[in-house]
């Protein structure tokens, strides 16, 4: 990680719901160098709600389009598509 202190991006994937938590510290796990950019559009994603974070990775709900290309690559980081 080169501008969020990564220990400060991984405290902000800890949420409420157990499933949510798996899917984002893998995620960090297995990207853990990210661009400014990058640290951003997360940052501003994990603002959202639990429940609307796990609806538009487990794809119940459709997410906007801001988190579109995020969620396509959390998915795809993390094997989620691999459950479908």
């Amino acid at each position: 990680m080169q501008n969020m202190n990564y220990s400060k991006l991984y405290f902000r994937c800890k949420r409420g719901i157990l499933e949510l938590d798996i899917i984002l510290f893998n995620f960090l796990k297995k990207k853990p160098l990210m661009n400014f950019k990058e640290q951003e559009d997360f940052c501003l994603f994990l603002e959202e709600t639990d429940v609307n974070l796990y609806n538009w990775l487990v794809k119940k709900e459709h997410c906007p389009d801001e988190f579109l290309s995020l969620v396509n690559q959390i998915n795809t980081i993390t094997c989620l598509t691999l459950l479908r």
